[in-house]
């Protein structure tokens, strides 16, 4: 649907806009994404230092008090006193969880789990613990050294609050600064669509005024000249269309012309596509078949041809003569035609659409039909004339031949015709000839063929007599019945 609306240059140039404006969305988004991943961490990795920092002095002040209390219990040495100040410390110190105090050439005292490692300058950071060291000062000077070990729940849980609070605000700033791209990106594609789509109409309009004005061009109807804006291309290719009009008017026969002549003919004109589809018909068609012009467009010419009593219509008929076939017209009745064919040439021979031109010849049919069967047939008695008595009677003594049979011929004739004629007129010796050719057919057997030679001359072919012993005796029997037949009033 777009790509009618717009011409494909411009949905192009739409298309890659789009592209264009999503790649430039998604670095934008990759871009920020980095560096607010990057803030995100630095943030965390810089409150983490500061939260460590925090962490071991107030770990080191919390090993300063111990110190302080088991330098004056150490001077008493008490071990017990000691071991009770160092069990009180891990107990009232919910993030200590282990605390040993390393004496020179002494037995340690520890409370809790404390394991040996190697602290340098006293200090050791692990995943989950802090291990620290701290000395033991007293009037003669360092006694020993506290080894201590702080759980990190508590930082652990500070920086992870404090993380969850950088992402929540990123979160809520990436929300509000997607809202205001989209919303800008939103109004910049709407702004470009009104401006294309602008553009596009403008185009569009000229663009259908050409097509308008080519198609009714090639419909041999040039129409009124195109408006011409000489400021684009589209300008131009009017101008050379209306050049190209003017020179086809001057020069080219108009649609209505032709139709005039094909509609003027008296031979049906049938036009069809190469693959036998009907284009274009004449008003002598329409008479002859009886159909609407629209009812014949469109439809196969086979429709129309009555394959069943002629063969389909052909084209480049050998030497241009002419041949026949049958036409159904609209209420089945088969139209005997003579047409010719051919074949309109196409470009780059390519071959092209085909022209019949075809004659009714319903009439000329009727009449040869008439001429042969008077050729053949005595127009007053009804019977075979001399020339297809002849014929019969050839083809009865071959056929007697063949199969060993024998057949009769009888030779009649009228006496005193002559006085018939002169005495009642002509018109009764027709009537005599007429009872005689009649009475013969009725005394003769079914199968028998009554000729007329001339005048009151009558042959009769019979070789469908019984094969009896006396056959001289049977035909003459035969010829005296018909004669006694002939001879009644």
């Amino acid at each position: 649907m777009a790509s009618k609306i717009l011409p494909r240059h411009l949905l192009l140039a739409s298309m890659l806009a789009i592209v264009v404006v999503g790649t430039m969305l998604a670095m934008f988004y990759g871009q920020y994404r980095w560096l607010a991943s990057g803030i995100v961490d630095t943030g965390v990795g810089e409150h983490e230092a500061i939260l460590s920092a925090s962490y071991e002095r107030r770990a080191r002040s919390r090993l300063h008090r111990i110190a302080d209390d088991v330098a004056a219990v150490s001077v008493l040495n008490d071990d017990e006193r000691i071991e009770t100040v160092i069990r009180s410390a891990v107990s009232t110190d919910p993030s200590l969880s282990g605390l040993r105090y390393e004496r020179r050439e002494l037995p340690p005292i520890s409370a809790g789990e404390v394991e040996t490692l190697a602290l340098d300058d006293g200090v050791l950071w692990r995943s989950d613990n802090l291990y620290l060291s701290y000395p033991v000062h007293t009037a003669d000077g360092t006694t020993g050294q506290l080894v201590s070990k702080f759980a990190l729940d508590d930082l652990e849980s500070d920086l992870a609050a404090f993380e969850n609070r950088l992402l929540t605000e990123e979160s809520q700033l990436r929300r509000s600064s997607y809202a205001w791209v989209g919303l800008a990106t939103l109004v910049t594609l709407a702004l470009a669509a009104l401006a294309i789509w602008l553009v596009a109409r403008t185009q569009t309009l000229r663009i259908r005024e050409l097509k308008h004005q080519a198609e009714r061009l090639s419909e041999s109807d040039f129409g009124e000249p195109i408006n011409v804006r000489h400021d684009d291309e589209l300008g131009d290719l009017a101008d050379v269309f209306n050049r190209m009009r003017n020179r086809l008017q001057s020069t080219t026969l108009s649609k209505d012309y032709v139709d005039r002549v094909l509609g003027s003919m008296n031979e049906a004109i049938i036009v069809t596509s190469p693959g036998g589809t009907i284009t274009r018909v004449n008003r002598a068609t329409l008479r002859m078949l009886e159909y609407e012009e629209d009812e014949l467009i469109g439809r196969a010419l086979d429709f129309i041809v009555d394959g069943e009593q002629g063969n389909p219509l052909q084209v480049d008929l050998p030497n241009g003569v002419p041949k026949e076939a049958f036409l159904v017209n609209r209420f089945g009745k088969s139209i005997p035609v003579s047409y010719t064919g051919s074949v309109i040439s196409g470009k780059d021979d390519d071959e092209g659409d085909r022209v019949y031109a075809a004659q009714n010849i319903t009439e000329r049919r009727r009449a040869e039909k008439r001429i042969r069967y008077l050729a053949r047939i005595d127009a007053l008695t009804k019977v075979p004339n001399r020339m297809q008595f002849q014929h019969l009677l050839q083809r009865a003594i071959a056929k007697a031949r063949r199969s060993g049979r024998q057949l009769c011929l009888l030779y009649v004739d009228i006496d005193h015709f002559k006085e018939i004629n002169d005495t009642f007129g002509h018109l009764a010796g027709d009537a005599a000839l007429e009872t005689v050719a009649e009475r013969l057919g009725e005394a003769l057997p079914k199968q028998s063929v009554v000729g007329r030679l001339a005048g009151d001359e009558f042959a009769v072919i019979i070789d469908k007599l019984d094969q009896g012993p006396d056959l001289r005796a049977d035909v003459s029997k035969l010829a005296r019945k018909t004669l006694d037949k002939l001879a009644e009033p």
